[in-house]
Formats: C-alpha cells, structure tokens, sequence
C-alpha cells in the first residue's frame, strides 16, 4: 500500500468537508514541508471554511510568498481580507489578480462587486452614549416613529375583568337608551 502524503490526506479531508480533520492534517503538512505552497493553499481553504478568518488570511499571505506570480493566490487573499472587512487590501490583491491574468473572472466579479460602495450601518452609537429607541426602518430619518412597547403578559383574570366590565358597560347603555 502507498504512503498517501499529508497534503493528500488533508485535501482528502477537504473535499469530504471535513474541515477540521483537514485543518489538522495540512497544518502538519506545513510543518513537515513549510515551502510546499499547495499545503499552504489547502490549509487556508479548510481554515477559511471553519470560520478562522485570521488563520485563512495568513496561510493565503504565505502562499503569495511563495508563488507571488499565481493568480489564484492573489484571488484566495484579497477574499480571505474581504471577509475580515478590509476592502482596501482585498481590491489590491483581487487587481493582482486580474493583472496577472486578465481573463480570471472571480476576479473580475469580487473587484467590481468593491467598487459599490458598502451599505451604511443600520445603528452607531452616539459619543455621548446615548441610545435612540428602535424604529420602524422605513422612511425619512426624522419621520420614523419609535416601535411601540410591548403589552404587557395577560393573564386570565385580566381577561375575565375585561370582559365583565365590557358587559356591564353594554348593559348600562341597554338600559339607559332602551326607554
């Protein structure tokens, strides 16, 4: 039987999704063999796919180290920076792409999909700490109106109270308009 390499073992890993196997068997792919920029590539998808931003970007910045002149590299890191919120860096990376081999379009997408500007944040927090209520989010800023409170929890006595006193009030006005 052969000896299947870590990195193999780990891309195996990868595409049965999972991720966390994979992680760990690429991160001793790497360790074995720190140059080998496809261990590094793999580690960074399985790192990507879990969660670890912070991981992903750093396994995609070693592997543009050691293959600058790869246009997927470049792709992989300006989207392991997009998903971090750092657009500046992630165009810079997805422009290396494209100029590195102008007809990558993942490239071409993820770059012109940074040219529309991000949507504002829907709250920020005042200097002075203080919180304006929820509102509806529709219209005008000086036209939204607050959300109402809650009613409160109803018991079955309430109910009962309610409804006794909305028969006596309709037995009131029986007896005083029925003459």
């Amino acid at each position: 039987m052969a000896h299947v390499s870590p990195r193999e073992q780990g891309r195996a890993q990868l595409e049965a999704g999972r991720y966390r196997e994979a992680a760990d068997v690429l991160a001793d792919a790497v360790a074995l063999n720190p140059s080998d920029p496809v261990a590094w590539r793999l580690l960074g998808g399985a790192l990507s796919a879990l969660g670890d931003r912070a991981g992903a970007r750093a396994a995609f910045e070693r592997v543009v180290v050691l293959e600058p002149s790869r246009a997927k590299n470049h792709y992989n890191l300006g989207l392991a920076y997009l998903k971090e919120g750092q657009r500046a860096e992630a165009r810079t990376h997805l422009s290396h792409a494209l100029q590195l081999d102008p007809h990558y379009q993942p490239a071409r997408s993820h770059l012109q999909a940074l040219e529309v500007p991000p949507p504002p944040p829907r709250y920020q927090p005042s200097p002075g700490g203080y919180v304006p209520p929820p509102t509806l989010g529709y219209g005008p800023p000086q036209l939204q109106q607050p959300l109402p409170a809650a009613a409160p929890e109803s018991s079955p006595r309430t109910l009962v109270i309610v409804v006794v006193f909305f028969l006596l009030s309709l037995l009131f006005f029986w007896m005083r308009f029925s003459r």
